[in-house]
């Protein structure tokens, strides 16, 4: 009867998108796909995705469906936030193209720090472009072998963490494998390079 009323209570609190409440629930095995969508809420997406549970009709889903549309939710926010970071940036450039203008006073002195500014702006879009990639590349799930090596082939030179984990997975099949190895929804949710670390 116990495991009754917990079963009713946990599809109540995933019908009502109460995240806290399912946080705190004790899941079974055959559970663990949702259990891991739930843990990997972060705390500043909880209250959208909490109000997209609330508002679809997640009472007639399974839990994996259910584990499927937490996980989207959350990659959809984070996009967004993405997309209004970059809109952002420009007003940034607008501010310095505007210092430039004031420097004009010492041309030699401002054409070095131009020349500095733009080789910075491409180092930091250059690692930009590779983190980005990277961790679309991981987010979509997609577990070939060539997808990352391309990736690593196009942007060796650039050095970093990211290029030294790529090194790391593709150094052989046997390296891909403990990477492939990472349960999908693991990789999917990851943040972070130690999350997806292979030793």
């Amino acid at each position: 009867m116990l495991k009754i009323d917990n079963a009713i209570a946990m599809r109540n609190a995933i019908n009502l998108g109460k995240i806290d409440e399912l946080k705190g629930q004790m899941f079974s095995e055959s559970q663990q796909n949702f259990k891991n969508s739930i843990d990997s809420i972060e705390d500043k997406y909880k209250k959208q995705i909490g109000d997209t549970l609330n508002v679809r009709k997640v009472s007639v889903m399974n839990l994996n469906q259910v584990a499927e549309l937490i996980l989207k939710t959350q990659s959809d926010l984070r996009e967004k936030e993405t997309v209004i970071q970059k809109e952002t940036e420009p007003v940034k450039n607008t501010n310095q193209d505007k210092q430039n203008e004031q420097k004009i006073n010492d041309p030699q002195k401002n054409n070095n720090q131009n020349q500095q500014n733009s080789q910075t702006q491409k180092q930091q879009s250059n690692s930009n472009s590779l983190e980005k990639e990277f961790w679309d590349l991981v987010h979509s799930g997609n577990a070939k072998m060539e997808s990352y090596s391309y990736l690593l082939k196009k942007h060796k030179s650039k050095g970093g963490d990211i290029i030294a984990y790529l090194n790391k997975i593709c150094k052989n099949s046997a390296s891909f494998k403990k990477f492939k190895d990472i349960p999908e929804m693991d990789r999917k949710s990851a943040d972070t390079l130690t999350e997806i670390d292979i030793n």
